[in-house]
């Protein structure tokens, strides 16, 4: 990756930068698992049949957004 950085008047004249480094990799790092339960499902799907959006828009880090008015399709982002 490669920085550039451009001195202008009034600003510092050094700059330091530092990083560290972790010995896990990606793969090896926890990752949040959320679940949602059978009981969940089924108490939405008597207020909404067929729309798991909602559920879907009450769990942490899943964001759904409706791309169609006429037909009720929505994206999904994780």
């Amino acid at each position: 990756m490669l920085v550039l950085l451009q001195a202008e008047e009034n600003e510092l004249n050094e700059v330091t930068v530092s990083a560290t480094r972790s010995r896990r990799t990606i793969a090896n790092i926890p990752t949040r698992v959320e679940v949602i339960s059978g009981e969940e499902l089924d108490e939405k799907s008597n207020m909404k049949p067929g729309d798991i959006r909602m559920v879907l828009a009450e769990s942490t880090g899943i964001q759904t957004q409706q791309t169609s008015a006429t037909s009720g399709k929505s994206s999904i982002r994780i």
